[in-house]
């Protein structure tokens, strides 16, 4: 499958618009604990004097794939579409919107990105009586 440049469908635009490098590290993180839990895993379901099964691999490997999915999805989301998705969310969605920036804030600002990710961090450990509130 070739797409050009000259394409505007959604995929095309999010194809040449997405962080690869990033993306490609999440799928390598995922495959890592993938790995580990296809090592882990007939230890975990067996017991001292019988072997275990795949069982939680099997379970693991579902997570990855629902989590690929949404990560997949949301990055083809438009702006448009993801301040509709936080107002009918039923849990709490957190969306900063750093404007000219596309989907790859950390190389265009990278100071505002950090600033962006440190005032989340900071709420977040707020809202659990950690950590100190910056003034």
């Amino acid at each position: 499958m070739s797409i050009s440049r000259a394409d505007r469908g959604s995929f095309a635009n999010w194809w040449f618009t997405v962080d690869k490098v990033a993306l490609i590290v999440m799928a390598g993180l995922i495959g890592i604990g993938l790995m580990l839990a296809v090592a882990a895993s007939p230890a975990i379901t067996g017991g001292p004097m019988s072997a275990g099964d795949f069982r939680y691999a099997a379970r693991q490997l579902i997570y990855a794939m629902v989590a690929l999915s949404i990560l997949a999805g949301a990055s083809l989301l438009s702006l448009r579409q993801i301040k509709i998705a936080r107002d009918e969310c039923y849990c709490p969605v957190d969306v900063t919107v750093l404007p000219g920036i596309g989907h790859a804030p950390h190389r265009e600002a990278p100071n505002r990105t950090l600033i962006a990710m440190s005032d989340f961090v900071n709420r977040i450990l707020h809202l659990h009586g950690e950590g100190e509130l910056a003034a």
